[in-house]
């Protein structure tokens, strides 16, 4: 027994030495890779321009600079154009900001296309409005000046993303996903994503060592309880328990729990105001991808007047937010899933490899048990590395 504790000892120690490793040997800047082209909007832009600049560039989030000129020409800062910081600006504060508008109970009183009709009409109106006036704004990302590049990856991790000091993020929140680097001037420099540093430390994953053999179980990386919602759940009403459950993803599941898909605010990042229609269709249809899917909410995309609509041919167009997966037919995609012997190295390169944000964790029935996300990751090496 002795022997076994002073076992668990050492390789307690030797996780924690390879986390420290991982995140004290490599510095921001080596995060920097030639001059990134930078999507930065203007306080002034509407929502509508800001949808569009984040769809052409299959982001989901962009700073917000504040902009003097009160009748800009273009919803983007010039390549190199200062000015103060006001946030960042995300598809979730754009949906957030949009469900404020919405009475969902009422919606659900009248038939399909005409709820589809009533979103389309809320979404043109919601999208002349100014990103400024948003009452959603800034809560997913962070500023830092760029002389913190010479900051280790620990640094930035737990002062800028998990532990984010601005006074300008949402404290309650605790965590964001992005910090943008500006310079003495103000302009931005770059922009490091959460997903960024995953990515850099799964290249350099030698360094994790030992702990990156261990699996999910052994981390204890299963303690996350998975949401989900029923297909036939509106995907408005879908974004709504996101909101309020503080989510950005819901598993889609069948009546016995099995994981069909996967909903999330990256769906949404082609999503324009006369897309809003598609909201009001089930969550099942609307990540389908072609008429394959198996749902019997399905049929209703036939009924009058919905078909070729602006919202329909959004739901059916779905090339231009792809990515790769695999399980998960019933609603278009191919799902990567994980089991709970997985080891750290094998979803840090799922989530590298399929571009993804999270990994559901099944058992063998393909019920989720858990869900391994970038922040979880960051989160339990920061936890080993103290």
């Amino acid at each position: 027994m002795v022997l076994n504790t002073i076992s668990r000892l050492l390789t307690g120690r030797s996780q924690n030495e390879d986390a420290r490793r991982a995140l004290l040997s490599n510095k921001v800047s080596d995060l920097k890779r030639g001059k990134p082209k930078l999507a930065v909007l203007r306080d002034t832009a509407t929502v509508e321009q800001a949808l569009k600049v984040l769809a052409d560039n299959k982001i989901v989030s962009a700073p917000v600079l504040v902009c003097d000129d009160p009748t800009p020409r273009c919803p983007t800062m010039g390549e190199g154009e200062a000015a103060d910081i006001l946030g960042f600006i995300d598809i979730r504060n754009v949906l957030e900001s949009f469900l404020a508008e919405v009475n969902i109970s009422k919606l659900n009183e009248v038939k399909l296309l005409q709820r589809m009709r009533v979103l389309e009409e809320k979404g043109l109106a919601f999208g002349a409005k100014r990103i400024k006036d948003l009452p959603h704004l800034g809560t997913d990302g962070d500023f830092i000046h760029d002389s913190q590049a010479r900051s280790s990856l620990l640094e930035l991790v737990l002062n800028g993303l998990l532990q984010p000091r601005s006074t300008s993020v949402d404290v309650s929140k605790n965590v964001v996903h992005r910090v943008a680097l500006f310079d003495n001037e103000g302009k931005i420099t770059q922009i490091i994503s959460q997903s960024d540093i995953v990515k850099f430390l799964c290249a350099q994953r030698v360094k994790l060592g030992s702990l990156g053999a261990l699996s999910l179980e052994e981390l204890g990386m299963l303690s996350h309880k998975v949401e989900g919602v029923h297909p036939e759940t509106s995907a408005i009403e879908a974004l709504a328990i996101m909101s309020e459950k503080r989510l950005s993803s819901l598993a889609v599941l069948d009546p016995n729990g099995v994981i069909l898909g996967n909903f999330s605010v990256s769906d949404m990042r082609t999503i324009v105001s006369e897309h809003f229609g598609a909201l009001a269709l089930p969550v099942g249809e609307f990540l389908a991808q072609e008429k394959r899917t198996e749902f019997i909410g399905f049929n209703r995309i036939h009924e009058e007047g919905v078909e070729g609509t602006a919202g329909h041919r959004f739901v059916q167009n779905r090339m231009a937010r792809q990515r790769p997966r695999t399980p998960g037919e019933e609603v278009g995609q191919k799902l990567v899933l994980a089991k709970a012997t997985t080891t750290l190295s094998e979803v840090m390169d799922l989530l590298v490899r399929y571009g993804i944000h999270r990994v559901y964790v099944v058992n063998e029935e393909e019920k989720p048990i858990g869900i391994v996300t970038h922040t979880d990751i960051l989160r339990k090496l920061l936890q080993l590395a103290a």
